[in-house]
């Protein structure tokens, strides 16, 4: 019995050891380049994840572990970076040294997680996710400050897709869902933050707003059909919310972003310029057999998470696809690799460390 009770003590040392050492090795094998990127990887139905940060080569820089589920809606503002939960209402803020502040809206963790989220003037505006109600589909609209302390709380019959802030106003858009009829339909909500009244439009019936921009004094939102596709754009007027007018295209757009008075698309998986005749000019490819998954802008340039159709194993890590880094001013295009420990990727957002970029 010694023997054994011996025998097993000489184990746990030698595992305690093993992990210790595999640990320190880890953290001597990063990279001492500047971090350039963090990423956010966490799992869709478990909350398990963790802070990458990596650098302009896409070796890591460091690794930090997080009991996080499904973050994957995201917003960088003023080199501010919020991440939140779709299924769970966990969510992060992170700053450029990636220091991570772990949050709950309604200071529930319980509560369901956000279709949409950003920051406006230090406070977190963010849609959470609802459900079927009154013959529709309805969110939550909630505005709480850093403290935690709730400013805003309302109902809308909406289910949302993207969020604008603009300078007292904010904008929601998504899809109305008219149960009777089994219809959704494009849809789009004015919040005036100074008097919190309310301006709503539903548009076209089989629609879905996904993504909006402000451009020329307008609003342009990329429209998906119900199977899925994107190639229109529907450009709203910011004050009344009536369409003005669409924009056709035979290619299907996967982001939409405007810079310098110029309206720019992913078309296809290649980087366009939108003409107002509604042609468009490419300008270059992102990687080859991969999509878009999602995209931040910040003066001139756009970063895209270009995500692998195929993911990769090799050695324990599991290669993603490639952060790029487009300057819209001088056409030039700089791609990271991005490989993480095989483990806890359904979902992946990142963002760019700003100062490190120029």
């Amino acid at each position: 019995m010694k023997k054994r009770l011996l025998t097993i003590g000489c184990i746990l040392v030698i595992v305690t050891i093993c992990i210790f050492c595999n640990k320190i090795f880890k953290k001597n094998s990063f990279s001492t380049e500047k971090t350039a990127y963090y990423i956010v990887h966490s799992d869709m139905l478990n909350k398990s994840g963790g802070l990458v940060g990596i650098d302009r080569d896409g070796n890591i820089t460091r690794q930090e572990s997080l009991k996080i589920q499904d973050i994957s809606k995201s917003d960088l503002v003023d080199n501010t970076f919020i991440a939140g939960g779709n299924r769970a209402n966990n969510h992060l803020l992170i700053d450029t040294q990636g220091n991570v502040t772990e949050f709950n809206l309604l200071d529930n963790p319980n509560y369901s997680g956000v279709t949409t989220i950003t920051i406006n003037n230090e406070n977190i505006v963010a849609v959470m996710n609802g459900n079927i109600t009154d013959n529709t589909y309805q969110n939550l609209f909630v505005i709480q400050d850093i403290q935690g302390n709730i400013l805003e709380k309302k109902i809308f019959d909406i289910f949302a897709s993207d969020i604008l802030c603009e300078n007292n106003t904010v904008y929601i858009i998504g899809s109305y869902l008219n149960l009777e009829k089994d219809q959704w339909s494009g849809k789009i909500i004015k919040y005036n933050l100074a008097d919190s009244t309310i301006k709503e439009n539903i548009t076209s019936p089989n629609r879905d707003y996904k993504e909006v921009v402000l451009y020329d004094g307008n609003l342009y939102c990329s429209v998906a059909d119900m199977n899925g596709y994107i190639k229109e754009i529907d450009i709203l007027d910011m004050d009344s919310l009536e369409k003005l007018t669409s924009m056709n295209f035979d290619k299907n757009i996967s982001s939409i972003f405007s810079f310098n008075n110029f309206l720019y698309g992913v078309f296809d998986n290649i980087i366009c310029k939108i003409e107002s005749d509604s042609t468009i000019v490419e300008l270059s490819s992102l990687p080859q057999n991969t999509y878009v998954s999602s995209s931040l802008i910040n003066e001139n340039h756009v970063y895209f998470f270009s995500r692998n159709e195929a993911t990769e194993n090799k050695n324990g890590y599991v290669n993603l696809g490639f952060i790029v880094d487009y300057d819209i001013l001088n056409n030039q295009m700089k791609s990271t690799p991005l490989s993480i420990e095989n483990k806890n990727y359904d979902s992946i957002i990142f963002f760019p460390v700003i100062e490190n970029h120029n």
